[in-house]
């Protein structure tokens, strides 16, 4: 092979991009370990024997990979060059995948370099101690086994690597519990998208209860591991303290005296008399609106300052049974006010897509490019007496399938993790919904594809027509 072909080949500017994010991140000093609050909990657990690990408030993955870096790097310091590295199985794995699926060569390097680039959205997470990069990969790859799966549905290595990168990937960062039921919605999609493409039935029943076990089989397990060795069944003993957030912001005196069950009045009177103590103003200051920003300004306090001390006082210091209190609390809040949670859950869609635009540079970028390029060939091919049908809007591939699967996917996961977190209570941080529309760059690299290759190729197939 020569060097003309190589630097032909799509995989070569893929490698030349990450081997570029490497070491101009490195040279703007970007790759030097950072700490955060929520890093020494993580390193906590890494320290733990099996059963108070599983008692305590993270899940296993990330503390077991710090344990592992421990072994060659005990400050941590390698920390930000493992969590690169892990980018590019993920990356080539999706390029490998889409190509499997139907994609051409270059459309590959659309979906890849765009997950590339979503994916270090916000660089200061690569070299942070946290579970957000990593838990973003893990769930890469386990997206890359379902397009492997619906195009080979006997591929084993798919089959085998679905259930462990998406434990991975939840079991890192319990926010990516959403792949759970996502998985199996998607992988139909995408069966069918490809059996439409290819002009093939459409085979699902099979598929669909193999794509839920995978899924779910893995989870109820772990689980089940919990309950017999701590007592508890769930992930995590921490849903609690997500959804007190949010309970925290529903309560009023009146519903407090009149409303609430009499074993968590106390409790609750102790979270308004901190609210009030620490000035805290209510993010339902109307009927029909929502103060989102009060919302998140409120969520950290109404937890870790005022309800989670609270909540030790009324019931005790073991994590399992005050999560559990807790959960118990905050749904029974919850449950009396219905109107409030679905008019916040409505407002929390726009919060999140503003968060999503306001935070993706590469989009920032992407977008006004691909309207230039839409422009440029609209100028050009403005001829009456000519279509400009037949135009191989793909490289190499003028199927349209892989586009369709990637709007779907930016639908789905998008949706499914949104969900996810209006159901916990979680306020749209930004940590929490940039991962969510991490193939959104992909799809519009796929936009930018199809432009570039309508302007390059249209003149000489309207040359062609008019000779």
């Amino acid at each position: 092979m020569n060097v003309s072909t190589i630097v032909r080949s799509p995989r070569f500017w893929i490698t030349a991009q990450l081997l570029a994010i490497m070491v101009v991140g490195n040279v703007l000093g970007l790759w030097h370990v950072q700490m955060n609050p929520d890093s020494w909990s993580y390193i906590r657990a890494s320290r733990m024997a099996l059963e108070p690990a599983l008692s305590q408030s993270r899940t296993l993955g990330y503390p077991m990979i710090l344990r592992l870096v421990t072994t060659f790097s005990p400050d941590y310091g390698a920390i930000p060059w493992v969590q690169l590295a892990m980018l590019w199985p993920a990356v080539f794995l999706l390029d490998f995948a889409v190509r499997r699926f139907g994609a051409s060569p270059w459309q590959a390097f659309a979906v890849s370099s765009g997950f590339m680039y979503g994916a270090i959205q916000q660089a200061w997470t690569v070299a942070s101690v946290l579970t957000d990069f990593p838990a973003t990969v893990a769930a890469s790859m386990a997206i890359a086994c379902l397009f492997l799966i619906a195009a080979s549905p006997r591929h084993l290595g798919a089959w085998l690597g679905l259930p462990i990168f998406l434990a991975g990937a939840y079991h890192i960062r319990p926010a990516c519990l959403f792949l759970i039921p996502l998985v199996p919605c998607l992988g139909i999609v995408l069966v069918r998208l490809r059996a439409k493409g290819r002009r093939e039935p459409f085979v699902w029943k099979k598929m669909l209860p193999a794509l839920v076990v995978v899924s779910v089989l893995p989870f109820l397990a772990f689980c089940s591991l919990r309950w017999a060795v701590v007592g508890d069944f769930a992930l995590v003993a921490f849903g609690g303290m997500s959804n007190v957030g949010f309970a925290a912001e529903l309560l009023e005196t009146k519903m407090v005296e009149n409303e609430l069950s009499e074993r968590f009045r106390p409790f609750a009177r102790e979270i308004l008399k901190g609210r009030e103590e620490r000035g805290v103003r209510s993010a339902f200051p109307g009927r029909w609106w929502v103060d989102m920003r009060a919302y998140e300004d409120n969520y950290s306090v109404n937890i870790f300052l005022i309800a989670n001390p609270a909540a030790k006082t009324f019931f005790g210091d073991d994590t399992i049974v005050l999560n559990r209190e807790i959960t118990r609390f905050s749904r029974e809040v919850m449950g009396l006010r219905k109107g409030k949670c679905l008019l916040w859950a409505v407002q929390y869609w726009p919060r999140a897509m503003m968060k999503v635009a306001y935070r993706y540079w590469i989009l920032q970028a992407a977008i006004p490019l691909t309207f230039i390029l839409f422009a440029v060939r609209r100028y050009r091919h403005r001829y009456r007496h000519c279509s400009l049908r037949g135009v191989p809007w793909a490289l190499n591939d003028p199927n349209t399938t892989v586009l369709s699967a990637l709007l779907w996917l930016n639908l789905l996961y998008f949706g499914a993790s949104v969900s996810v977190l209006i159901l916990s209570g979680t306020y749209a941080e930004s940590r929490l919904i940039v991962p969510s529309a991490v193939y959104l760059p992909s799809l519009v690299g796929l936009l930018i594809l199809s432009e570039l290759q309508a302007i390059c190729y249209a003149p000489s197939i309207l040359k062609q027509r008019s000779v």
